[in-house]
């Protein structure tokens, strides 16, 4: 029976990740088409891309059919079918997410350290109260965009739409971007125009983490703070711009 077998990168693991080098935004690859009992003259390689940015365009290559190829990728899902003899063989799909560790909507994000605005523990706990968007730094992944709003009751909600290299972020980094009483904030002590408390990273009902806040400073309309999960995973820093 005539019939194709396609392979990328040494590897026929569906949703394969490759990291692209450091800096750039597309990988050199290579591709086989191994055929069995059909001429590769015959035949059509398409790759169905679906590009790692904010709209996650997609878009349709066609590649040349040969027996061994060298490509570069570009930051996205790659998904590759090899059609030959009018489409009455074809290859079993293959994917490979290529993956350029770079952050997309924090891109550019220009956040500016400057002069403490709040002068007192209660100055910085009303100062927070509000709705604040900006960017998170981890030691994990690429920087990423969140929404957060600190509400005067003592909880807060944050969610994130960002999507990087085919990982779904969460805003908190830890838990989830559901909506729930159980997450909760204190600010606790002030000392040289920064505070510090606890903030209360929710998994499901009944399950938080209760991890130190720090290094929390108003600036007027801009906020930063950090925190380490569990007082060991970090330190998570947020840089907020107010709403």
């Amino acid at each position: 029976m005539p019939a194709i077998d396609l392979r990328i990168a040494d590897d026929q693991v569906t949703n394969l990740g490759i990291f692209t080098e450091p800096g750039q935004s597309s990988k050199v690859t290579w591709i086989k088409l191994i055929p069995s009992n059909l001429d590769l003259s015959s035949c059509s390689l398409t790759d169905e891309v679906t590009l790692d940015d904010a709209q996650f365009t997609r878009r349709t290559d066609h590649l040349s059919a040969k027996a061994y190829q060298e490509v570069a990728l570009i930051d996205g899902l790659h998904q590759m079918t090899a059609s030959c003899r009018d489409g009455s063989v074809v290859s079993p799909m293959r994917a490979v997410r290529i993956m350029d560790r770079q952050p997309k909507a924090c891109k550019g994000f220009a956040f500016e350290d400057s002069a403490a605005t709040a002068s007192s523990l209660d100055e910085l706990k009303s100062g927070v109260v509000g709705t604040w968007k900006g960017c998170v730094t981890t030691p994990w992944v690429p920087p990423y965009y969140v929404t957060m709003t600190f509400n005067a009751d003592g909880t807060y909600g944050a969610t994130t739409n960002e999507i990087i290299d085919g990982q779904a972020m969460i805003a908190m980094y830890y838990g989830t971007d559901n909506a729930s009483n159980e997450k909760k904030y204190s600010l606790d002590t002030f000392d040289n125009s920064l505070g510090a408390g606890s903030l209360d990273i929710f998994f499901w009902p009944g399950n938080t983490n209760h991890d130190p806040l720090s290094n929390v400073k108003l600036m007027g309309n801009k906020l930063s703070f950090e925190f380490m999960h569990r007082s060991k995973y970090g330190p998570l820093k947020f840089e907020l711009v107010r709403q």
